[in-house]
Order: structure tokens, then sequence, then C-alpha cells
């Protein structure tokens, strides 16, 4: 929970790198697979909105994987 807060709280001052951290973290510590998918996405996302289309492309890559049908 605190991550969650975290990662909105940064986000909201536009402190990407810090946000990704979170993410990372939430990342190695979800055990819930649809979380974990969704977390992918959204950082996938996040790199996107950023402009780092190379790190967004392996996430988006990295999900198409798992559901090849999306």
């Amino acid at each position: 929970d605190q991550l969650v807060i975290a990662r909105k709280y940064f986000d909201e001052l536009g402190y990407h790198d810090r946000a990704v951290k979170c993410y990372d973290r939430m990342l190695a510590l979800t055990k819930d697979s649809m979380q974990l998918n969704s977390l992918r996405l959204e950082l996938a996302d996040r790199f996107f909105d950023a402009g780092d289309f190379e790190k967004a492309a392996k996430l988006y890559l990295g999900f198409l994987e798992f559901y090849p049908g999306s």
C-alpha cells in the first residue's frame, strides 16, 4: 500500500524515475498474476508517455507473450 501511495505521489510531482522505482519494487513483490500484468501495462504506458519507446516496447511485447490474443 505504501508503494502505491509513493508511486502516485511521485507521479503527481513529475518524478518519473522515482515512480518507476516504485513500479519495479511493486513488480518484485507482487504474487497476483492479474495485478502483475496490470502493473506491467501501467509501467509500459508510463515509459511510452515519457518518450522511452524502447522500454515501453519491451514491456508491451512481454505482455503479448503472456496474452497473445491481446
